[in-house]
């Protein structure tokens, strides 16, 4: 009885847990806000009322709804001359309309939305903007420096201040430069690196998507499929060169090779 019990507070926890409020997270707003941002700068435009953009929000959701994240999801539709998914960052995932020239199945476009899903739920996005946010401060920080070194430079030459003062202070901003150049070794090495930290995001997120997938009743072959009709539209319009993957992304026959591996494993 006490086991049983225990069993039932363990339960009503969870069940807590998953009850939680549905209310943005500071990423999700953020998410939302660079959608809405690159819809104002007119890198495409917003299509509703079309069946397509209903799909993709019943398909998304339900996929959305196996990340166990107490947050608002949005899945749009967009018109884009390009077949693309993207994730914006937590809770936000657009299609292009060019992506259904693919004739995708609903398997086949809920791979791709899981994987989408994925990026968010690991705040892969996130990760990226504030490397970047603290590349841009290096960078700032540097250049504070070296303003205030040619300042103290000037006011020592014009005998503003003594030599004293003039080798205290620069003192000082030796220290603090070569904190500072650490931290650009340290960009530099993100930067050097942001492709190998991209391809392991794309990796997890095609892990992760396919539990998702599974776990919604979508079939697990699905965005190996999508992926399969992108590299044959891609080799046709583009030819071989339309394989060699990217920084952000591996090849697609590299993906493919790797989903059928992955899919082995688990005996699908």
């Amino acid at each position: 009885m006490r086991w049983l019990c225990g069993c039932l507070v363990v339960v009503g926890w969870i069940s807590l847990a998953w009850a939680q409020p549905v209310r943005p997270s500071s990423e999700s707003a953020q998410a939302w806000d660079r959608f809405q941002k690159a819809l104002r700068a007119g890198r495409f435009g917003l299509v509703t009322g079309d069946p397509r953009a209903a799909l993709v929000e019943s398909v998304g959701q339900s996929l959305a709804a196996q990340s166990r994240r107490p947050i608002p999801w949005h899945f749009v539709l967009v018109n884009l001359d390009e077949p693309n998914a993207a994730c914006t960052g937590e809770g936000t995932v657009y299609v292009t309309t060019r992506l259904f020239d693919l004739n995708l199945s609903r398997d086949e476009l809920a791979g791709i939305l899981a994987h989408e899903v994925a990026h968010g739920s690991r705040q892969h996005v996130e990760h990226n903007q504030l490397e970047l946010q603290r590349i841009g401060k290096t960078l700032d920080d540097r250049q504070a420096v070296l303003d205030r070194s040619k300042d103290l430079e000037s006011r020592y030459r014009s005998g503003k201040i003594s030599q004293d003062e003039y080798e205290s202070q620069m003192e000082r901003l030796m220290i603090e430069a070569r904190k500072v150049g650490r931290q650009i070794d340290q960009a530099q090495s993100y930067v050097q690196f942001s492709s190998s930290f991209s391809h392991a995001q794309e990796r997890e997120a095609d892990m992760v998507g396919l539990q998702y997938a599974l776990a919604a009743g979508f079939q697990p072959e699905g965005l190996m499929r999508a992926l399969e009709k992108l590299r044959d539209q891609s080799v046709r319009e583009y030819g071989e060169k339309a394989l060699l993957g990217s920084t952000t992304h591996p090849p697609l026959p590299q993906r493919i090779d790797r989903l059928k591996e992955l899919l082995r494993r688990r005996g699908y």
